[in-house]
Parts: C-alpha cells; sequence; structure tokens
C-alpha cells in the first residue's frame, strides 16, 4: 500500500473478522466484542482481508460491526502494560490497516451499527460514505478529552476528508456526537433504524460500483496517499513520546479503571427510532 511498515504473514484470525461474500459486494463484520475495540490481531486481520480483496478484483465493501458497537478505537485495556516496543508494533498496523481500508479501490461503505469512537471513527471516515443506526450510539473522535493525540496517518485522512476548521473542531473538542448531530454535521450521509441503512448502503454500493467511480476515486487519493507514503517514521516517534508521557500515562489509566468497570454492561442502550433522514445534499452557508 505504499507505506513503510511491514505487513503480517499470519493467517487471518478469524475471531475478530467476519468476511461474508455476496454476488454484489463484501460485508466485513467486526466480531471482537468489547466494542469492537481494536488491537493488533484484528488490524492485522483487517489489513488482511482488505490486501486479499484487492488480489481478487475488489468487489464493493460494506464494513459494519457485530453488537451494539460499530468500533471504540483502540483496545486501552489491552495496552495495560505495553511498552514502546509493544505499542509501535500497535500502532505501524493502525497505520497499515487504516490505509488499506482508506486506499480500495472499490466503493466501500461504513454502516455504523453502534458507538464509532476515536479510531473507530476515523475507521468509518475512511469509507467513502457512512450509514448510522438510529438510537442511543455515539460519533466522536475524543482523543483529546483522555489526553491523547493522533498519529500522523489520521491527520492525513481527515486531510482529505475536511477542510482544517472542520478538523480542528472534531480533534480539540472531542465531542461524541448523537445520530441526528452527527448528520446535521455531515459527519454520516444517512441515520435510520437497522433495515433502512443498510438498504440504503447497499442500494447506493451497487449503484457507485463501476470503472468510472473507481478511476475517479483513485484520481482523488493520489495527494493523500503520496502524503501517507511519504509519512515520517519520526512521527511515530512523536507520538510514541506522547503515549508515554506522564500526564498522558494518568490519563489513560483513568480511561481504562473506566472502561474496566464497564465491561460486561451493555454498550449503550434502545434499539432507536424507525424511519430514515437522509443529510440534505444542498449547499449550506454560514450566515454574514
Amino acid at each position: 500500500m505504499g507505506h513503510g511498515f511491514p505487513s503480517s504473514p499470519d493467517p487471518i484470525p478469524m475471531h475478530v473478522l467476519r468476511i461474508d461474500a455476496e454476488p454484489s459486494l463484501v460485508r466485513l463484520v467486526l466480531i471482537r466484542g468489547r466494542g469492537n475495540a481494536l488491537d493488533r490481531p484484528s488490524l492485522e486481520a483487517l489489513e488482511q482481508a482488505l490486501t486479499g480483496l484487492v488480489e481478487d478484483g475488489a468487489p464493493p465493501l460494506l464494513l459494519t460491526g457485530e453488537g451494539r458497537s460499530f468500533c471504540t478505537g483502540l483496545d486501552l485495556i489491552a495496552t495495560e502494560g505495553a511498552d514502546r516496543a509493544t505499542m509501535r508494533d500497535l500502532m505501524e498496523a493502525f497505520h497499515r490497516a487504516l490505509t488499506a481500508l482508506f486506499l480500495y479501490p472499490a466503493p466501500v461503505g461504513a454502516l455504523l451499527n453502534g458507538h464509532a469512537l476515536a479510531g473507530g471513527a476515523v475507521l468509518a471516515l475512511a469509507a467513502d460514505r457512512r450509514w448510522m443506526r438510529r438510537g442511543e450510539a455515539r460519533f466522536g473522535i475524543h482523543g483529546a478529552r483522555l489526553g491523547i493525540s493522533y498519529p500522523d496517518v489520521v491527520l492525513e485522512i481527515l486531510r482529505d476528508r475536511w477542510p482544517r476548521p472542520r478538523i480542528e473542531e472534531a480533534l480539540y473538542g472531542g465531542e461524541r456526537l448523537a445520530d441526528h448531530e452527527a448528520l446535521d454535521r455531515g459527519w454520516v450521509d444517512a441515520i435510520g433504524d437497522a433495515a433502512v441503512v443498510e438498504e440504503l448502503a447497499r442500494a447506493w454500493l451497487k449503484r457507485h460500483d463501476g470503472s468510472a467511480f473507481r478511476s475517479i476515486k483513485r484520481a482523488l487519493r493520489v495527494p493523500a496517499a503520496r502524503r501517507l507514503a511519504r509519512i515520517d517514521p519520526l512521527g511515530m516517534d512523536r507520538w510514541l513520546d506522547q503515549w508515554f508521557d506522564p500526564e498522558t500515562r494518568a490519563a489513560v489509566d483513568r480511561a481504562r479503571a473506566l472502561l474496566k468497570g464497564s465491561v460486561g454492561r451493555r454498550e449503550g442502550q434502545g434499539e432507536g427510532r424507525h424511519g430514515c433522514q437522509e443529510r440534505d445534499q444542498r449547499p449550506r452557508r454560514r450566515n454574514p
């Protein structure tokens, strides 16, 4: 994929990712549980699945999760006690998986069955379109509120997606948006009950697959792909320095303690309302 981080040759661990091949698309389902939080095996499974699908012709892709969360970001519980080398391996796997998804040549949709937080929100933003199930789920890149910064791969993907003021609003503010708020701000393209948003996602993928879409997507991704390929390894060192800073360690320990207390509880409540609301595609202007 043009990055400098070597891939793992290990077989895909199927207890973290399910691949459902259908005639017109492939569903990649995050099935790890515990909020589908990302550890190294799940990230390597995602990267290897995407690489294999590209080799098979790159069918349209629908990425979703099992349970009440799409993905809640990196697994902070699993990072407890991790040394610098272990964290480097984890973040290199994150870089490879995110880059593979972002540069996937065919249409990619993210079907948000529940919470999409931190790295999970970025995973959704690496897709071409996002559909969110109505309910109590939240969408947000809230690392700053936990005292955690984001690596260069995240910043490059957000630069491709959004203008700088929106990136700053998302990263500095660290808000976790309700479904209607994510829709109003354009973070997702539609909200609705589970059956409706899945139907919308499938229809969009079917409608947009073809050589023209792939050619346009490839051309649009060129600037970001070049930046991703040039990411300086020193950027990883800066991120690791921040991760192991005492202030960050204390903040992560507090967040980890809260997560440990919530293990086994239900992730969110409610099944959502019926119907579907599409994002208004008309131009919106700021008031002077």
